[in-house]
């Protein structure tokens, strides 16, 4: 039987607060609730983990080595809930559009967000279609509206058959931005001129 994360972590504090009165204080928890959960440690792990006395609670041999071990992974799990939470600090938006218009968000995504501190972008290809009732994406870059799910649109206007021009934009190095692979075939790269290459 494993000992629980959270005994560990009340090991932790009775330890280094030197009994249960510290302990009680430091967490809200009754200190003969306490008593118990650091008996059933104990039991848990077949080990004499601390010395009792009136003074309090002294760490016996094997309490001062797994103090050392649960040092360690505190320290672990702290480290794992700060690079966690930096997950959610900053704005994640999705963008959907057909295969070309996704690949070259994706490959200019640097251009799109400045790193931490500024939106996430993601990118989805939405070529076979776009589900909003699952929140695919919030934003989508689409010649036909969803089918399912509630959206608002607002339409661009027709666009005729005029490439996009990228000079300077983003970094690009050309003039226009063309389309190879699975999305030749897109309405969107057939309104550029795409040739199969």
């Amino acid at each position: 039987m494993e000992a629980s994360w959270d005994d560990l972590k009340l090991f932790l504090i009775v330890a280094e607060g030197g009994g249960l009165s510290a302990a009680s204080a430091r967490t809200g928890i009754s200190a003969p609730t306490i008593g118990r959960r650091m008996l059933s440690l104990e039991r848990t792990m077949n080990r004499i983990l601390f010395e009792r006395s009136r003074r309090g609670y002294v760490l016996a041999a094997d309490g001062i080595c797994l103090l050392e071990r649960v040092r360690e992974m505190s320290k672990i799990s702290g480290e794992i809930t700060d690079w966690h939470s930096g997950a959610f600090a900053d704005p994640f938006v999705g963008i959907a559009g057909d295969s070309w218009l996704a690949m070259f968000l994706a490959q200019n995504n640097k251009a799109l967000s400045h790193g931490p501190g500024d939106i996430r972008f993601c990118c989805f290809d939405a070529q076979d279609g776009l589900n909003m009732i699952n929140r695919d994406s919030d934003i989508a870059i689409i010649s036909n509206p969803p089918q399912t799910g509630n959206f608002c649109g607002a339409p661009f206007g027709d666009s005729g058959l005029c490439g996009l021009s990228v000079t300077g934009a983003w970094g690009c190095r050309g003039s226009s931005v063309g389309v190879a692979g699975q999305g030749r075939g897109a309405l969107s790269a057939r309104a550029l001129g795409v040739r199969a290459s």
